[in-house]
């Protein structure tokens, strides 16, 4: 990363304001997670179009998935794009070969990506007017892709997936899905990407149809409804509908959690905030070589006391290092800086009393208070 005045307000930040990346930004965050297999009619269902699904139009969908478990060796049903038998497409994951795959009714499987247990990726659908192809993390899956539709898509499902091939429905088991967003036309998937950040979307997001961010800035969530977050320009009529829990009875196969979410637990910028509290804290890691300032398991904040004026050090240095967390870069001034009232002298001075008499011209010329902003170092107590 290179030294700039970002990454010296970052820094800033970092020393100063405790936790400073947890205040403001998104509100109320949550995930849904299958924590066991759903059956029968045990989905979220979208009954309408969102997207056109007509080959001169084009549409996009994009979500964040991560399995969270060892899936038996066999077939599960994460999204449904529902239509006629030639506009029909269908995500699901493959526990054999650890894949996510995209389904064709007719043509079969057109495009497939790995995942790693336990790690999020980014499943974005682009039909850009001729073809439909699926991209993990912003790259195109193997496969070719498959022809745009003709006709539009009629619904949608999250946690089920129908394809006649291998039998029917086919429903999802041990992931967690995130930030759901829905375009009316060719997205570029490496900016849905955004290099791991999710995107936070606005209401004149060009293209956006609606988000489902499984969050509600006031009032509570439920897993039975999950409601739009952002509703775009594009949206139908205006408004958009919720993923609606296809079950009766209540729903004990999705929890909405809170904890690890893609929203959150990835930023980049919190990733370093939390590193740089670490390298503080004494808390070693290989990604910084495991260095630290005062060593193993001693903190500036508990040793802040011994802040010295002199000589100079304290700071993190990871140019030249290979795999350095924050790239090639020099920051001196680890430590808070320390300031030291003290009276000026610059020489002689014209400017003292004619009678003369003793400490006239060291009173003159010593008075005047200034302060020094010395280089630091934490002394070992």
């Amino acid at each position: 990363m290179p030294r700039n005045h970002h990454t010296s307000a970052l820094l800033r930040g970092c020393r100063q304001v405790p936790n400073w990346y947890k205040w403001g930004g998104r509100q109320n965050p949550y995930a849904l997670e299958w924590t066991s297999q759903t059956s029968g009619n045990e989905y979220y269902i979208v009954p309408a179009s969102l997207t056109g699904g007509v080959s001169l139009q084009g549409f996009t969908i994009s979500m964040w998935v991560k399995v969270t478990g060892t899936l038996l060796a066999q077939n599960y049903g994460l999204f449904g794009m529902l239509g006629s038998s030639v506009a029909t497409y269908t995500i699901y994951i493959n526990g054999i070969t650890n894949e996510i795959q995209l389904h064709h009714t007719v043509q079969g499987v057109v495009s497939s990506a790995s995942y790693t247990t336990g790690v999020w990726c980014n499943i974005t659908i682009v039909d850009d007017g001729a073809t439909v192809i699926m991209f993990k993390n912003g790259v195109a899956g193997t496969g070719t892709g498959v022809s745009a539709p003709s006709v539009p898509l009629t619904g949608y499902t999250l946690g089920a997936a129908d394809i006649p091939f291998f039998g029917g429905l086919l429903y999802l088991d041990k992931c967690v899905v995130d930030e759901l967003a829905f375009f009316d036309n060719a997205q570029d998937p490496v900016v849905l990407y955004n290099n791991g950040i999710p995107l936070s979307f606005d209401s004149a997001h060009a293209g956006l149809i609606a988000t489902y961010e499984v969050e509600k800035p006031v009032g509570a969530i439920h897993n039975r409804a999950i409601p739009p977050t952002v509703i775009g320009p594009s949206a139908i009529g205006g408004s958009a509908p919720d993923f609606s829990w296809n079950g009766a009875g209540v729903n004990t196969k999705v929890s909405v959690v809170t904890s690890g979410l893609r929203s959150n637990d990835t930023n980049a910028l919190i990733q370093m905030a939390d590193n740089y509290g670490d390298y503080g804290r004494g808390v070693q890691a290989s990604r910084r070589d495991n260095r630290t300032p005062l060593g193993s398991g001693n903190s500036l904040e508990s040793l802040a006391n011994g802040l010295m004026p002199f000589p100079a050090g304290g700071g993190f240095d990871t140019t030249g290092y290979t795999n350095a967390f924050i790239g090639s870069h020099d920051e001196p001034n680890l430590s808070p800086q320390v300031s030291k009232t003290i009276t000026m002298s610059t020489g002689d001075s014209t400017v003292y009393a004619a009678q003369g008499g003793p400490n006239t011209l060291s009173g003159k010329t010593d008075a005047r208070s200034g302060k020094l902003f010395p280089p630091t170092f934490v002394k070992k107590s």
